[in-house]
Formats: C-alpha cells, sequence, structure tokens
C-alpha cells in the first residue's frame, strides 16, 4: 500500500481511536528520540494546544525581543526554568515540552531573572489574520493586507531572473502577475512540496519528514500555546483538490529560538516534523539563502486568503537582498501575498547543465509586509517582506531538522 493510500485509509476509513493511538505511539518515540538528542521531555507543566489565529495574543512582549511580564510570568507558571538559558525548544503537539539548556546549566537552578535584551530586532507584535499589527517604529514586518488581486498593485520591474537564476520552465506564466496552480500541476514537482498549513498558512517540504513554514503559524511564545493546526496538506487546490496527496499529522514544531522565547521577527522561521516521510515521495527542497546575488528573480506558492479557500496560488518576482542597516536578514520582495502567504517559501530555481540536475533551493520564508516612508516624497511604502535563511538562523535550523529523527511507518 502506498504512502498516500495509507494516509487516506486512516483518515477516512479506520476512524479517529485507531488514528490517535498511532499517534500517541508516535509522540512516545519522538520524546526518545529527542531525549536521544540532549532534551529534556519531562517538564513539570505542558504547553497549550490550541486553534490559531490567538485572539489578544502576541501584545505584551518587551522591547527589542525581550520577554515581556506576562512571558516569563508563564515560565515562571510552567516551572520551565529560566528562558535566557534555553539552547533549544521543540513543542510536541500534545503539548510536552522538550528543552535543552546552555551549556553548564543546571535546572532549576535560576528562574528569578530580570529581563534581558535577545540580540535586538524589531519584535512582531503579531500575525494573525484579519488583525492590524503595530511596531514601535515606522517601518518593519507587519502581517498581510490584501494588494488587491489581479487588479491590484503591480511590481515594479517584471520577471527578472539573475545570474545562474531563472524562472522555471513550464511553470505557470506571471507576466500579467500571480495565477493560480494548474489542477494538473499541483501534484507534481515543485508544487507537490507545497502545502497548506492548518488554514491560514502556507509552508514547503524540506527534508523526508519537515517542512518550513513561519514562526507565527505554529508558535504563540506570551500564552505558550502551539497550534492544533499544524497538519500538512501537500499539493490541495482548492474544492477540487482537497487532499490530493493525503494530510499529513504535525508530530512537532521548532520555531527558531528567538521567535519560540521573545516572538524576534528576525527568526519568525520553523521546522514541523510530521508522521511518515511525504518528502521521499512528494519531493523536498533545499534550504539556503547563502551566496545569494543582491538582486535575484524568485518564485513564490502558498494559499492567499483574499482567494478561494484553500486555492494555490503561484507567482515570480523580484527580490533585493539587504547587506546592511535595518533590513538586513530580510528579502525585500514583490510577489503578491497576503494573510496566508505567511509561512510560504520563496526558491531559486536554477536549471541543470547535463551533469547535475536542476535545483530549486528555498532562500527565503515569507512572513509579512515591510512598511516605510519615502525620503523624497513622504509616502508610505509597503513591501512584502521575508524571512533571508542564512547566518546563524540557517545554521540553527539545520542543526533542528537533525535532532527530529523521522519516525519509521
Amino acid at each position: 500500500m502506498g504512502l498516500r493510500t495509507g494516509l487516506a485509509l486512516c483518515v477516512l476509513f479506520l476512524g479517529t481511536l485507531c488514528c490517535r493511538g498511532s499517534l500517541d505511539a508516535d509522540l512516545e518515540r519522538v520524546k526518545d528520540f529527542m531525549t536521544a538528542r540532549g532534551y529534556h521531555c519531562d517538564m513539570p507543566s505542558p504547553a497549550e494546544v490550541g486553534e490559531w489565529p490567538v485572539e489578544g495574543a502576541g501584545t505584551g512582549g518587551g522591547e527589542r525581543g525581550a520577554m515581556g511580564p506576562r512571558g516569563r510570568a508563564l515560565w515562571r507558571e510552567k516551572g520551565w526554568g529560566s528562558p535566557e538559558d534555553v539552547d533549544a525548544m521543540t513543542v510536541l503537539m500534545d503539548g510536552t515540552v522538550c528543552l535543552r539548556w546552555k551549556e553548564g546549566y543546571e535546572f532549576g537552578s535560576d528562574d528569578t531573572k530580570e529581563n534581558q535584551t535577545w540580540l535586538g530586532g524589531r519584535r512582531l507584535a503579531g500575525g494573525v489574520a484579519g488583525k492590524s499589527l503595530t511596531f514601535p517604529s515606522n517601518e518593519g514586518l507587519v502581517g498581510e493586507e490584501a494588494l488587491g488581486g489581479e487588479g491590484g498593485q503591480r511590481r515594479k520591474v517584471m520577471q527578472a531572473g539573475s545570474g545562474a537564476f531563472a524562472e522555471e520552465p513550464g511553470l505557470p506564466s506571471t507576466r500579467r502577475g500571480r495565477t493560480r496552480v494548474p489542477l494538473e500541476s499541483s501534484t507534481e514537482k515543485p508544487f507537490s512540496a507545497i502545502g497548506q498549513v492548518g488554514r491560514f498558512c502556507s509552508g514547503a517540504l524540506v527534508g523526508p519528514c519537515h517542512y518550513l513554514t513561519a514562526g507565527h503559524c505554529v508558535w504563540e511564545s506570551e500564552i505558550g500555546m502551539v497550534t492544533s493546526g499544524a497538519n500538512f496538506n501537500p499539493g490541495r487546490n482548492g474544492e477540487e483538490l482537497p487532499q490530493p496527496l493525503g494530510q499529513f499529522q504535525a508530530l512537532q514544531v521548532y520555531p527558531a529560538i528567538k521567535w519560540t522565547l521573545f516572538e524576534n521577527s528576525s527568526a519568525d522561521v520553523a521546522i514541523v516534523q510530521v508522521q511518515g516521510t511525504p518528502g521521499d515521495e512528494l519531493g523536498m527542497f533545499k534550504f539556503t539563502g547563502e551566496n545569494l546575488p543582491a538582486a535575484v528573480g524568485l518564485n513564490n506558492a502558498g494559499y492567499p486568503v483574499d482567494k478561494p479557500d484553500g486555492e494555490m496560488w503561484f507567482d515570480f518576482c523580484d527580490a533585493v537582498i539587504p547587506r546592511d542597516g535595518e533590513n538586513r536578514g530580510l528579502v525585500i520582495h514583490d510577489c503578491e501575498t497576503t494573510s496566508g502567504s505567511s509561512g510560504s517559501a520563496l526558491w531559486t530555481y536554477s536549471p541543470g547543465d547535463g551533469e547535475r540536475e536542476d535545483e530549486r533551493t528555498i532562500v527565503a520564508v515569507h512572513s509579512g509586509r515591510r512598511i516605510g516612508v519615502t525620503e523624497d516624497t513622504n509616502q508610505l511604502l509597503q513591501e512584502p517582506g521575508a524571512l533571508h535563511l542564512t547566518g546563524s538562523i540557517l545554521r540553527e535550523l539545520q542543526n533542528a531538522m537533525e535532532d527530529m529523527v523521522c519516525v519509521p511507518t
């Protein structure tokens, strides 16, 4: 029985109790794997498990990425120790919290530290669909508003590939803006590795049992909640193809540590492990944003909420990678995105040369919109922004994925 068929039978025919038993067994195995990797999965209290978006969340943190009083009180209440001494944190879908401490830290020795700043950066004040978000400054990443669909804002420069990267042949044309992925293409590579995360976010497979998405899609730090809607639905495309490749149950989430603890917008990204190994059959992307040119053409696919529920939309657009200043660590692009596009991959396509195969590499994860004001005309600018997968954030995600050992089926 194939991977896709077996999963569909579990969901549709074997019933919730049978699948639940399988999930519980897999979660126990995940705990064993994480313990072997140096994590402590016996915290006194679990995280909350709830639905996303969260009303009232994301508004009580400290400045410049420091944990706010609400979050710190939560850690004391849960008995999770000192957040400043956490090296890595993953949360299983039953709420189990697995922590790996920094070298030399002894759990329980100090959970009363004062607020400390964590590597600076603007703090995302929220990130949920349908909510207005604010920043202490006049520019940064915020939650999306719709760009106006087919008649909305047009990109400034069209279809400009750069260097070794190009628009991939055979993909939908975006000469007039973003376009819906054809039904016959949504279950074929590369779109078979793109999926909807729950109902409000997007993601992409980057390992046999791992997908990449935005941190705010799966974790809310100030109430200590992991979303119950982290399941991955690859190839979904509207009411015509609601679950064409099955839906894969999330087992654990690893948001980047600065997002997990402080909702720092410079780390709004997460790796999620699912049951099975869908990446082996459906395909997976590489991910690294290292050594990119300053300007590059990028592909993007996801599930914008200004389109009918569950439709997959594609765009090819221009992007710039700031080397310094406040926007360092971001990729500023002009792909058409809205709420629901959060977590969607921006990838390069590099054609093969006969000796190597074509390469598709995720270089950034879309997380929100950059807002600023022009110096000459004082006009408001709104540009989509994504987290650049480079440097320490890239290494952290790579290490987290190594820690997440696939559960054999």
